[in-house]
């Protein structure tokens, strides 16, 4: 049986602060290192075939700690960035509400259809996730592999792949890794946190 694991990103001092980031680097703290700790031991006994991420240097610290305690490969994949936010960097939710109320109330209701200032449409971040899931799926069939996503495009997927579109996004934020079983060429969900 196939099977994927999507990783978060650890905690870092942004996150914790509830900033939107994509393209800035931002590196695990305290508490973040040892969540990626105790999901590298989860992992290890796993069998995994491989870690897959972005070269972005947040997901590829937690993809390094996974892959070593797990002894497979650590491999990079062009798709599986983070949702680049733009203008909206940095900021927390209340910023954003603050400074685009209008774009804001849109990407509360419909994330899907909105593209930060200078940023990603939601829509077609999800497309290109998407694809690069299935890419992953498609070179481990049989065999277990883990993702590891920030947090945005984390939820993009499993909206997409739950409920057909991105735009339940705000509901399927996790803190956790989410395991998900592929049969047919269809990932479905198990494991998945609760909230």
């Amino acid at each position: 049986m196939t099977s994927i694991v999507l990783v978060p990103w650890a905690s870092t001092d942004w996150g914790d602060a509830g900033r939107l980031s994509a393209r800035t680097p931002l590196a695990m703290n305290e508490s973040g290192a040892q969540q990626a700790a105790e999901w590298a031991n989860e992992l290890a006994g796993r069998e995994l075939s491989a870690v897959y991420c972005a070269a972005e240097s947040t997901s590829r610290e937690v993809a390094e700690l996974l892959s070593a305690r797990a002894e497979v490969k650590l491999k990079t994949l062009d798709g599986l960035e983070e949702v680049d936010v733009g203008l909206w960097e940095g900021l927390t939710p209340k910023q954003v509400e603050d400074r685009y109320p209008k774009v804001f109330k849109m990407w509360m209701e419909s994330p899907s259809v909105v593209c930060p200032p200078d940023g990603e449409l939601l829509g077609e971040a999800a497309v290109r996730l998407i694809a690069a899931v299935e890419r992953v799926t498609k070179k481990n069939r049989g065999a277990a592999a883990a993702i590891v996503l920030g947090p945005l495009a984390l939820a993009a997927i499993r909206s997409t792949l739950e409920h057909g579109n991105a735009d339940q996004l705000h509901k399927m934020k996790s803190s956790d890794p989410v395991w998900y079983r592929v049969a047919d060429g269809k990932p479905e969900p198990i494991g998945v946190p609760a909230g």
